[in-house]
């Protein structure tokens, strides 16, 4: 028995939050997702956090030491390969950023449903 993690980044949204396009496009699906983000950030910003958006998606994901397996799915597959790299080389990230995510999360949650 494990715990498997199905679209850890979310369709990018923790790093379409940070883009400085007024509303950067994600699916509808995503929308949630994004607007759960941008109400993250407005918090201000995390101290030590990677560059990366994605790479935050991921190292938060895999720092849950429940999580035995994360699926990311994407059509790219120089996206798919960046991902690898990222977990091989680059996590984990720091665990206040991880911290730090959770503390907001909890703050800001309003019944944030879990989708899948």
């Amino acid at each position: 028995m494990g715990t498997i993690i199905k679209r850890p980044i979310a369709g990018g949204s923790w790093a379409k939050s940070r883009n400085d396009q007024s509303k950067p496009s994600v699916r509808g699906y995503d929308e949630p997702y994004l607007e759960r983000a941008n109400a993250m950030r407005s918090l201000g910003n995390i101290q030590n956090e990677p560059e990366d958006g994605i790479l935050t998606s991921l190292g938060y994901t895999r720092a849950d030491p429940n999580v035995n397996v994360a699926i990311v799915g994407t059509k790219s597959p120089s996206h798919m390969e960046t991902n690898i790299k990222q977990v091989e080389n680059d996590l984990p990230i720091s665990s206040d950023v991880v911290n730090e995510l959770n503390r907001r999360f909890e703050k800001l949650d309003t019944d944030w449903e879990q989708r899948t």
